[in-house]
């Protein structure tokens, strides 16, 4: 279920920044927020392949395993995003959307897979 998760969500990050680059081709914004999509992609991958070691040790900490994850995640990324919100002058509200918007989207792929690699231990 693992590997699944990661084909899926690769296609998905494909698409993703595909879309998101039209919006910020159209839009004039600058191009470093591609980037976006391949540490949000790095980052997921690296928590399904850390639930996946979870819950063949022990499947009871696998939600304490998510949440931990998804904390450093988060973490992750704000430390990313935080050197170019700095740098943005006058616009920071839309350079803050360019980055919380493939978060947050993220974040609700990552949920999904994560009940679903759970649901499939538990079989």
């Amino acid at each position: 279920m693992v590997k699944k998760a990661v084909l899926y969500t690769t296609i998905f990050t494909a698409v993703l920044a595909g879309l998101h680059a039209w919006v910020i081709q159209s839009t004039g914004v600058e191009w470093k927020f591609i980037y976006t999509h391949l540490l949000l992609w790095v980052l997921s991958v690296g928590l399904y392949l850390f639930l996946g070691f979870i819950l063949k040790s022990d499947i009871s900490k696998a939600g304490f395993a998510f949440i931990a994850g998804t904390s450093i995640q988060m973490f992750s990324f704000i430390i990313f995003m935080l050197p170019t919100l700095l740098s943005a002058e006058g616009n920071e509200v839309s350079v803050a959307l360019h980055f919380m918007i493939p978060f947050l989207i993220y974040l609700g792929i990552e949920a999904f897979w994560a009940m679903r690699i759970f649901g499939e231990e538990k079989k």
